[in-house]
């Protein structure tokens, strides 16, 4: 399987020899971007609502549902890399250190923060722009395929 020239292993094979520390790192990467681009959606999404802008409106939707299904096939990537270079695949982020001991490069470490801090925001402009705070705590729980860091 490929993603944006990132080539993930399938649980129905073993891990190719090229899986390692570094194709996880551009998974987070991956992961990262797709999170700005949505906060970024978010964002234009208020303003065309306050601009009471009905075609920007259903563009930004239409863009954001196609960047929360993206990013929840980046997290399913990011899990399978996990499970190859981990006891287990389900390993929350907050506990790559143990999942990954020694191998836990202070660039792991860094694009983890940097991902938690971009769903935080991420959060935060859910429920300021999202009139329904149930939808937006939905959203944020994984709901739909929303934004988690597990």
């Amino acid at each position: 399987m490929s993603l944006d020239g990132l080539t993930i292993p399938t649980r129905s094979h073993e891990a190719p020899p090229a899986v390692g520390v570094d194709t996880l790192e551009h998974a987070l990467e991956m992961e990262l971007r797709l999170l700005s681009e949505l906060h970024a959606l978010l964002q234009e999404w208020s303003a065309a609502m306050a601009q009471n802008d009905l075609a920007a409106v259903d563009e930004n939707v239409i863009a954001a549902h196609r960047v929360m299904r993206t990013l929840e096939e980046a997290r399913w990537n990011r899990r399978v890399i996990v499970g190859f270079l981990a006891p287990a695949e389900d390993s929350p982020l907050e506990e790559l250190d143990v999942a990954l001991g020694p191998r836990m490069t202070p660039a792991l470490i860094e694009l983890r923060a940097r991902l938690r801090d971009e769903v935080r925001s991420v959060s935060r402009e859910l429920a300021i722009s999202l009139p329904f705070p149930g939808l937006a705590i939905f959203l944020t729980s994984g709901g739909a395929g929303g934004v988690t860091i597990s």
